[in-house]
């Protein structure tokens, strides 16, 4: 579902700044007061997955570098002191950062938990109900496992539109990146034909059944740990193609799971996928009709003082496994300038 992160010229500048120790002197520059809002997905090593590796964002030890980093430079915040500071209650004395995990991932629990408890810092996760305690897999990592475990790694596919694949030739990355854009086209009308044809074609054999998400115990002893637990909707459905009746049943379905099994209130939620074309400003009316104060995006973006949606909080993608170097670099930027992300 997301593209894997390639080593790119950002990534070079940044470990050029590190070893010049640009970088470490840019930490004690004066920072803005905003909030920058980290968000993660599957905390592990991408190269022993069958699954999508674009959705690992860093392994734990990237992770605690990442953690040891933030708190020595930033005001490490909980979701509470976030949503006081966006709804202009609060004001902070530095830069503030915001950790948040989207998808509810077994190793969100097994791996991201513990990281976080043991450098007391609060991580915000957000689930989707309808996975939570599951064996279901999600529509990209069932892409993605047909295509690294294809007998025929040269298959084409007829719906929504002819098209054909090489994975010898593109790679897994290019072809991986194809088929995404695919599922989530406007064309797209009947995706389980779509991923049963792609099935078909790749011969991978029976898919696996395994649990890959936490259950609700699990998520109860996160709370108890002192982190917070947010909305990802009932079915992580792409929220722009549903009418507003659907939306909202999406969202209430939801809140109302979450508040039943964690005897605890759920006032945020994060939009599946974040990006302007999945959502719309209905989509925001009807979070706070449901009851949701805040609501996050995921395209990226500083939280200025005074100029944020509580509903459209912005928030800065963690992907590409241990590069902290470039992490550093992009937290310091938006720090530092209130509102430039890098």
């Amino acid at each position: 579902m997301y593209s894997p992160a390639p080593v790119t010229k950002k990534h070079r500048v940044a470990n050029w700044l590190a070893s010049s120790g640009l970088l470490r002197l840019a930490e004690y520059l004066p920072q803005r007061e905003c909030l920058v809002v980290m968000n993660h997905h599957r905390i592990g090593d991408a190269t022993t997955s069958d699954y999508d590796p674009g959705v690992f964002s860093a392994t734990q030890e990237a992770l605690d570098e990442q953690l040891r980093f933030l708190k020595k430079r930033f005001q490490c915040l909980t979701l509470e002191e976030a949503i006081a500071f966006v709804e202009g209650r609060t004001r902070l004395r530095r830069a503030g950062v915001l950790l948040t995990f989207d998808d509810g991932y077994l190793d969100n629990f097994q791996a991201a938990f513990p990281s976080l408890r043991s450098h007391g810092v609060q991580g915000v996760f957000f689930l989707p109900t309808r996975f939570i305690g599951s064996e279901e897999m999600t529509w990209w990592d069932r892409v993605a496992y047909m295509v690294k475990k294809a007998r025929r790694p040269k298959f084409t596919i007829s719906y929504p539109a002819p098209a054909g694949f090489d994975v010898a030739v593109e790679g897994l990355e290019v072809v991986l990146l194809r088929l995404f854009r695919t599922y989530k086209a406007s064309e797209m009308q009947d995706s389980e034909r779509f991923l049963n044809e792609l099935h078909e074609a790749t011969d991978c054999g029976p898919l696996p059944r395994e649990r890959m998400f936490l259950n609700w115990e699990e998520a109860r002893q996160m709370l108890r740990g002192g982190m917070a637990i947010g909305s990802h909707t009932h079915g992580h459905e792409l929220l722009a193609k549903l009418t507003p009746e659907r939306q909202l049943e999406e969202m209430a379905t939801s809140k109302k799971l979450i508040e039943q099994n964690l005897a605890a209130p759920c006032e945020s939620i994060a939009y599946p996928y974040g990006l302007t074309s999945s959502f719309t400003a209905k989509t925001v009316e009807l979070a706070g009709a449901a009851g949701y104060r805040a609501g996050f995006s995921f395209f990226g973006g500083v939280n200025r003082r005074g100029s944020i949606n509580p509903r459209n909080i912005y928030r800065q993608a963690v992907m590409g496994g241990p590069q902290l170097a470039h992490f550093r670099m992009r937290a310091l930027v938006a720090g530092i300038t209130g509102g430039v992300e890098y």
